[in-house]
C-alpha cells in the first residue's frame, strides 16, 4: 500500500509524484498539514483555539458504546463550536450539535454535549 501510494502520489511532504499535475500538487501539499492535524486527534490544540478535550470525547465514546451495546466504531457524532455570546447548544440533525463557545467553560457541560451528539448519531 505505501509503496502503491509512493508511486503514484508520492510522500509526504512534497508529493514528488505529482508532478505532472502542477495544480493537484499544489492543493494536495498545501492541504496536507491541514488534513493530517485534523486527523490527529492527540495533537495539541493551538493557542487560542477552542475545543473539547479528547479525555472527554473518548470517555463519553465509550460509555455510549457500553450503554448501548455497540461498538466504539459506531458511535459517531460532532460538536461544532460557533464563537457568538452566551452560553447555548442545539441539535442540528441526529449526530450534529451546535454550540457556543460559553459551553466550553464547564466539562459537565461539554460531556452533555458530547453525549447528544453520539446518541442522537448512533441510528441515524
Amino acid at each position: 500500500m505505501a509503496a502503491e501510494r509512493a508511486r503514484t502520489v508520492g510522500d509526504p511532504p512534497d508529493f514528488d509524484a505529482l508532478t505532472g499535475s502542477p495544480t493537484l500538487k499544489k492543493a494536495v501539499v498545501e492541504l496536507f498539514r491541514e488534513a493530517h492535524n485534523w486527523s490527529d486527534h492527540t495533537r495539541s490544540p493551538d493557542p487560542g483555539e477552542a475545543y473539547i478535550p479528547w479525555a472527554i470525547t473518548r470517555d463519553v465514546a465509550e460509555e455510549v458504546a457500553a450503554r448501548h451495546g455497540v461498538s466504539p466504531r459506531e458511535v459517531r457524532g460532532v460538536v461544532i463550536l460557533l464563537g457568538v455570546e452566551g452560553v447555548w447548544s442545539n441539535v442540528l440533525e441526529p449526530g450534529v450539535v451546535v454550540c457556543s463557545l460559553g459551553c466550553l467553560g464547564d466539562d459537565a457541560i461539554a460531556t452533555d454535549l458530547v453525549r447528544t451528539a453520539f446518541e442522537t448519531g448512533l441510528y441515524r
